[in-house]
This record gives C-alpha cells, structure tokens and sequence, in this order.
C-alpha cells in the first residue's frame, strides 16, 4: 500500500512537471506581476530644458534678437551662451560669481549650457566675461523687456487665464523694491542723509502678475533714478506715472486691475485707471482718506445688509462689510472691509483690510473680492524670495547682472506651481525616444 502510494505519488508530479514544461513555450512573459517602466529621475537641467520648450520654444530666438553691444570682431562667445551662464548662477543659486566659476569647470556643466544655448563653444567662458556683457547692455531695451515678453506669452497661450478676476482682468501688482544701498553720493540712485552720513538707495518699481497660488511674473520695471533726496512716496508715484504708460504700450489690449498699497488713492492714478480702463484695488490705510472712510463707516453701520460672514478656511473667520457709491476725487468708487480673526492653539489674531475699489461689492462677490484684493502679498513674497531665497537680489556685487534674476524667478515659478505632472511624463517620453541624448547629466 505504501509502496502503490508513493508511486502514484511520483507519476502525478511527473505529469504536473511535464504539463509546466509544455505551457512554458506558450507563455510571452515571465510568471508574476508584470513591472511597469518607470522613468528616470529627472535632474535639474533637464527640467529647465522640457519647461523652456513646452512654455517658451521661441526662447533662444528671443535672445538672438538682443542687442549685442560688443564689438563685433572681438566676440569670442555668443552672447546666447554668456546670457544661458548668468541664468545657471541665478537659477542654481550659486550666490557669487566665484562660486559659478568654479562650477563651470566640469564636463556636464559645459555639454549641457551648449545643448540649452544651441551654440558651439568649445568651452565654456569665463564669469569675467558674462559680467562684461551684463555692464555693457542697456536693460531698458534688453533684459528687461525679456522677462515682459515671457509673461507675455504665457498670458496668449491662456496658461494664467484660470487667475484673472472676476472681472476677466490680468491682477498687476505694483510695488518698490530696494535693490542694494551704498555710503556716500553715486549716480543713478536717490541718496539720504542719516546721522551725518550720506547714503545712495537704488530702488526700482516694479509690475508683476500675480496668480492665485502665489506666482508673481514680471511685466515691466522702472528704476528710479532721480539724484535727488529720497523721498519713497514722491519716487513712487512719479516712477508709477513714467510705468503706467509703459505698460500700456507694451499690453495695449490686455485687461489689467492694478492692486496698489496706501501711497496710490490720489486723484492722478484714478485718472490714470480711469483713461486705460484698468480696474484696481487700493490699501486704505488707517489715518488715509479719513473723508472717505467716514462716510464708508457711516453708510455701513446705517446698512447692516451690507454685510456677510465668511468662513474661508478652518480657524479662519472673516467678517466682511461695504459701501457703495462714494464720492472721491469726483468720480464714484466703493470701499471693502475685511475684520479677519484667525484662532490657532490657544493664539487669536484680528486683523482689519480695506481697499478702494471700482468694482461694486454684493453677498455674492465679496468674500471672492477679498481674495483677490489680498493677493498683493505675492509681490511681496516674491521680492522676500529674491532677496533670501537665492537670487541675491540686494548682492551690490552683482548689480551689473541683477536684470538676469527675473527669467530664473519666472523659470522656477512654472517648474514648482504649473509644471507638475507633465515634469515625469514630458521626460519618460524623453528619454524612451532619445535614450542616448547628450542631455541627461546635471549642470552640476
């Protein structure tokens, strides 16, 4: 019985084993779950690369069609290749320039700026050499205009159109920003006397788009260079009545709401909105207007149904209140309250905005009004970015090529806020069409 037993025993296993054996040449693909491919993990440079084509494939051409002031028979290198230099310094947050020369030095740093310039160095030049054409060029019509020309395009694709307003309008924020300070009296710089010592401020006003998620573009800037005693609230406004047109003529048909801080609510700016039909938002700070927020104050206490309550996130209470059909400067205009509470832990925070505003608030706008009157903070953050995030915004060492620091802030904007999925996919498809390309190692 036992010996029938482990025959039988033996007989089945070899019938199983023989069965296995003529199945396996059925079978196209190994037992077990079948691993999907996955991509490589995409570097830096390689992410620069896939956002300038998919966002800006006109980009190099952009650059050719720069003024190159150098003498033309002592060019040893393009003036893409030396622009493509300084954007790897900002973009990479080298912080110095002896800190780029020392990272351009290896071989990935060389193939890759000669694969994303398009030109044939053969090698890669000196920081010396990028600081030179940098003095050289006038930023008024060159680096300037580049930044403006790259939201540009981004607004005519229709990429930032989910962050216009209510009322179908690009939200330009303007604001000044103090580059770098130097001791003593220079030239195109306003200066200040402190303490018996004189020194020169170089500010500039500048106009950025902001997006709902935190983005701010640059469109145009203004630098102000007076010569005379600094004095912030005449500088601005005489730099904001020499950008205003500027932006016009550079967007003649672009729809703009200008969100402006308490300096702007005099009657030469509401003019000037009112002429170019551009929407706004103005700070009314406590002590401003007091004419104004008088009779706002009055007209709401009088009308308790111009008034909501609204919950934006948890632990955030916001009591939001109007008035409508004010006279100022002549001209009607509305006035929006916002009493905000934010409790976190056992901390209360209250805090009280207002803004001047030409559009007419309801209970069916005004909590969406606020948020878009709140989103000047993004010009703020994004001067704090590139003061301390990198860009060295008030290095004076690096003033000749500060110009270079709006591109990689816009750059890096898209790559963390808009890029996202299409990062891994754009580069799968990549590398799976192209597995030898030359650009697969990192600029550093």
């Amino acid at each position: 019985m036992d010996s029938g037993t482990s025959e039988n025993k033996e007989s089945a296993e070899g019938n199983i084993g023989t069965e296995r054996t003529a199945n396996q040449g059925a079978r196209k693909h190994p037992a077990g779950r079948q691993q999907k491919s996955r991509a490589p993990e995409p570097v830096t440079a390689d992410l620069i690369k896939l956002l300038l084509d998919h966002y800006f494939p006109d980009f190099n051409e952009l650059l050719s069609g720069l003024p190159d002031p150098r003498l033309p028979g002592r060019i040893t290198y393009s003036k893409e290749h030396l622009f493509y230099l300084g954007l790897c310094m900002f973009l990479f947050h080298c912080g110095s320039r002896s800190q780029l020369e020392s990272e351009r030095r290896s071989v990935a740093f060389f193939r890759n700026l000669s694969f994303l310039s398009g030109t044939d160095e053969e090698r890669v030049a000196s920081v010396d050499a990028m600081n030179y054409l940098m003095t050289l060029m006038n930023p008024a019509n060159g680096l300037e205009l580049l930044a403006g020309k790259m939201t540009g395009r981004l607004i005519r694709s229709r990429v930032l159109d989910k962050s216009r307003s209510s009322n179908s309008e690009c939200m330009i924020a303007m604001d000044g920003v103090c580059l770098f300070t130097r001791k003593g009296e220079h030239p195109n710089s306003t200066h200040k006397k402190h303490s018996g010592e004189i020194s020169s401020y170089y500010y500039a006003l500048e106009a950025k788009l902001v997006t709902e998620d935190g983005m701010g573009l640059s469109l145009a800037t203004e630098f102000i260079e007076t010569g005379e005693e600094f004095n912030k609230e005449d500088c601005e406004l005489n730099a904001f009545y020499r950008l205003a047109p500027l932006l016009k003529e550079r967007f003649p048909k672009l729809r703009i709401c200008l969100l402006l801080d308490g300096l702007y609510p005099n009657k030469y700016v509401l003019d000037i909105c009112e002429k170019y039909n551009w929407g706004y938002y103005i700070t009314l700070k406590d002590g401003c207007l007091p004419l104004l927020n008088e009779a706002a104050g009055i007209q709401i206490k009088r009308n308790p149904q111009q008034s909501i309550d609204h919950c934006p996130v948890k632990g955030v209470f916001q009591h939001i209140s109007w008035a409508v059909n004010l006279d100022h400067e002549g001209r009607r205009t509305f006035v929006l309250k916002c009493q905000e509470t934010k409790i976190t832990g056992d901390v209360t925070e209250r805090n009280t905005f207002a803004w001047v505003t030409d559009v007419r608030p309801n209970k069916h706008n005004a909590a969406r009004l606020v948020r878009e009157a709140r989103r000047r903070w993004v010009v703020e953050e994004a001067f704090n970015i590139q003061k301390n995030g990198g860009y060295e915004l008030t290095n004076p060492n690096l003033n000749k090529i500060q110009t270079l620091s709006e591109q990689p802030c816009i750059i890096n904007d898209l790559q963390k806020k808009r890029f996202g999925y299409f990062f891994t996919f754009s580069f799968y498809v990549h590398h799976k069409n192209q597995p030898d390309h030359p650009f697969q190692l990192s600029i550093f």
